[in-house]
């Protein structure tokens, strides 16, 4: 919005400088080699002088204002070279004249005639009464003049100014605390009066606020231009039709804050942006619906991103969508090992699972994704989240995943050398790949493996006992996946016993029954063996060749057929025995059974 100038009916005799962007000059002398001096005069349209007449003298952004002495003379020194405009600023309608000005030289200019015009007035009402110290004005924009005049209300609000000529004049008006109003007037020509009526304005108030950048700006950065404007909004929210306010905003190399401030608006909805312009494209690098009411508004300083942020949806360790939380990103290079991360900037979190976090232009970051009671599931980046470029939307940002580690349910038999580990997702995760697997039980380990597709086979160093058996698992994760310390349960099946039974041929005296009993395990107590329940013999079992081995044998045993029971107590370990086998005893042949339990 550019810079209006407002010069008072009331100027000071001496030249003053009016102008907030006008550019300081240091009177001197008229024979100052470096500035240029002017002299002129103003008369009436007799040609008689002029007293008090108030001018200005305008050079670009330079503005000087002076008035006449008692003979209708002015004069101003110190003055750039170039071509300047003098004009009436008040009294009179304008009659500028073109001087040009040289360094060390006094220019003398034509004279101007001051020439009557009409009345301008007014009155300003400000709803619910000006404030305390408040001014209320008028400020003039008038046909063949680049100086706008103005005119100060009294006390019940009028406010009049002379010197108006005919044609379009555009009249703004404004009170300390209020709205800024403009009205067109068309004055006609020979027209001794002109009004605007009386024009109520509402009470306005401030909207400001600050904005953080994640790190000073860099040399690179600097090319870009900031700006706060002001738009009315929808009802949803969004913003609709032109630029109401806007305001520049000073954000160059090694700046992290810039302030704005968007004045003179009334109680309404609006959209509130801070919109970064780099290379020709804008964007708005933060939009906020506010409503104003009754009073100013401060927005605070969110933290902002310098090029667009990164964006996308955030889930958790299963791959379910989050409704809070947030996700951080820690600036790191964008090649090579990851450091440390220590300070990052994060953003929260949406119900809909969308985040968006301040970056800056250029740079990399690594990205930590936490739902609350879940915060150290997230203290670690993503092996895939670690290098991601400003910009990038659309990531896809979770911690690292969820997995649960199982054993299998299957009762297994004494003496298998593997077991065989499931390691399963959460949610809808593919199958983990990499990563080993070691189990251990009663303090020792017992074998680890590589996970495969969701799968590890591990070998055991020594089979496990019959029962139930609590095995520690130990999985150290991937990259994409969380590490897994658990314990599940197998179930190994008691050992049975092998054996034989042999029955000799029988002579005069009986043939021999002998049992060979053989068994994985320590058996808890001996081999019986009973014939025809009248006669028992038992035998105890011995180490023999890494198997447990009972011989139990039986003399005498006449021919006919018999009974061989076979007992045996179990232990949890050895199951136990009790088999019964119909033999032959005969003169003219063996037998020979064999039997497993």
């Amino acid at each position: 919005m550019p810079t209006r100038l407002r010069l008072c009916l009331a100027l000071a005799s001496s030249a003053l400088l009016v102008s907030s962007v006008a550019t300081t000059a240091t009177a001197e002398t008229a024979t100052s080699p470096t500035y240029a001096s002017v002299q002129g005069t103003v008369v009436d349209e007799t040609g008689s002088p002029v007293a008090g007449a108030q001018l200005v003298l305008q050079h670009g952004d330079s503005r000087y204002a002076t008035s006449t002495d008692a003979d209708g003379t002015y004069g101003l020194a110190g003055l750039a070279s170039g071509s300047w405009v003098a004009d009436f600023s008040a009294d009179y309608v304008p009659d500028p004249r073109t001087l040009t000005l040289t360094a060390g030289t006094t220019t003398a200019a034509q004279p101007l005639v001051a020439r009557p015009g009409a009345t301008v007035s007014g009155r300003i009402v400000v709803a619910g009464g000006l404030p305390d110290g408040a001014v209320a004005y008028a400020s003039l924009t008038v046909p063949g003049s680049q100086v706008e005049r103005s005119a100060s209300a009294a006390a019940d609000g009028t406010w009049t100014t002379t010197g108006i000529p005919a044609g379009r004049t555009t009249v703004t008006l404004t009170a300390g605390g209020s709205e800024t109003v403009t009205r067109t007037l068309d004055v006609a020509a020979g027209a001794a009066t002109a009004s605007t009526g009386t024009v109520t304005l509402r009470r306005a108030y401030d909207i400001s606020g600050q904005v953080q950048l994640p790190e000073p700006i860099g040399p690179h950065d600097s090319l870009s231009s900031w700006r706060a404007d002001l738009h009315a909004a929808t009802s949803s929210g969004s913003p609709t039709g032109p630029t109401l306010r806007w305001v520049p905003m000073r954000l160059g190399a090694g700046d992290q804050w810039a302030s704005y401030s968007l004045d003179g608006i009334v109680a309404g909805r609006y959209v509130v942006r801070v919109v970064e312009t780099y290379q020709g494209t804008s964007r708005a690098a933060l939009q906020k619906t506010v409503t104003v009411t009754n009073r100013d508004l401060d927005l605070g300083a969110p933290m902002i991103s310098v090029g667009a942020p990164i964006s996308g949806t955030a889930y958790d360790g299963s791959l379910t969508v989050l409704d809070e939380g947030e996700v951080t990103a820690f600036d790191v290079p964008c090649t090579g090992a990851t450091p440390v991360l220590t300070y990052g900037v994060w953003g929260a979190v949406h119900r809909d699972g969308t985040f968006s976090v301040p970056t800056q232009r250029g740079h990399c970051y690594a990205l930590t994704t936490a739902a609350p009671g879940y915060y150290f599931k997230g203290s670690e980046a993503v092996g895939d989240l670690l290098h991601v470029r400003a910009g990038t939307a659309h990531v896809k940002a979770h911690p690292r995943l969820w997995a649960r580690v199982s054993g299998t349910s299957a009762r297994l038999p004494y003496g298998q050398r593997s077991l065989i580990v499931h390691v399963t997702p959460y949610g809808r995760a593919t199958s983990p790949d990499g990563g080993s697997i070691t189990l251990r039980t009663g303090g020792r380990t017992i074998g680890s493996a590589r996970v495969t597709h969701g799968r590890a086979v591990v070998r055991l160093s020594a089979p496990l006992l019959p029962g139930t058996r609590t095995i520690s698992a130990t999985w150290g994760g991937t990259t994409s996946y969380a590490p897994v310390n658990t314990s599940f349960t197998v179930r190994i099946a008691p050992v049975a016993t092998h054996g034989t039974v042999s029955v000799g041929r029988a002579t005069s005296a009986g043939a021999t029954v002998t049992v060979r009993a053989t068994t994985a395990l320590r058996p808890a107590g001996p081999l019986i063996l009973d014939v025809d329940y009248t006669r028992t013999a038992r035998a105890t079992a011995h180490l023999e060749g890494g198997v447990w081995v009972a011989t139990v044998r039986m003399q005498h045993v006449p021919t006919g057929r018999h009974s061989v029971l076979l007992v045996r107590s179990g232990n949890g370990q050895v199951l136990s025995t009790s088999t019964v086998h119909r033999v032959t005893v005969s003169a003219t042949r063996s037998g020979h059974w064999t039997f497993w339990r």
